[in-house]
C-alpha cells in the first residue's frame, strides 16, 4: 500500500517569484549557458546530476571573487574531505562586504 501524497499548505505568490533569486538564476543559466529549465525539479535534478557544472554555474552567478580561478570544481568527491575550487583563495569578508558602504557598522550586537 503505498502512501499518499502530503498535502501541499502553501505556494509563494506569483510575484515573489517573479523576483526571487532562484528565478533570477534559472534565467541567467537559460542566457549564460543555454539551459532552459522550466521548474524547481528540473534545477535540483540538474544539480544533482551535472554537479560541477552547477556548482561552478553558481561560481559565475554570484560573481566569486578569488585570488587567481580555480583549477577544478570538485578535485575529490570523498567525504568528508571533498576538494572544491582547488587551486582558489577566497577572502571570506570580502564577500560578505560587497556592496555595502564603508561608513555603516559591520557588525551588530545586542545583550
Amino acid at each position: 500500500m503505498s502512501a499518499a501524497a502530503p498535502e501541499k499548505l502553501w505556494d509563494p505568490p506569483a510575484e515573489l517569484v517573479e523576483r526571487a533569486r532562484l528565478t533570477e538564476f534559472m534565467r541567467w543559466l537559460a542566457t549564460e549557458r543555454g539551459l532552459k529549465l522550466d521548474d524547481y525539479d528540473e534545477l535540483w535534478r540538474w544539480s544533482v546530476e551535472e554537479i560541477e557544472a552547477f556548482w561552478a554555474s553558481i561560481w559565475d552567478f554570484f560573481e566569486v571573487q578569488a585570488d587567481g580561478g580555480y583549477d577544478r570544481v570538485l578535485g575529490s568527491r570523498e567525504m568528508p574531505e571533498a576538494e572544491w575550487f582547488a587551486g582558489a583563495r577566497l577572502n571570506y569578508a570580502e564577500h560578505v562586504f560587497t556592496g555595502t558602504e564603508d561608513a555603516e557598522p559591520a557588525i551588530l550586537h545586542a545583550s
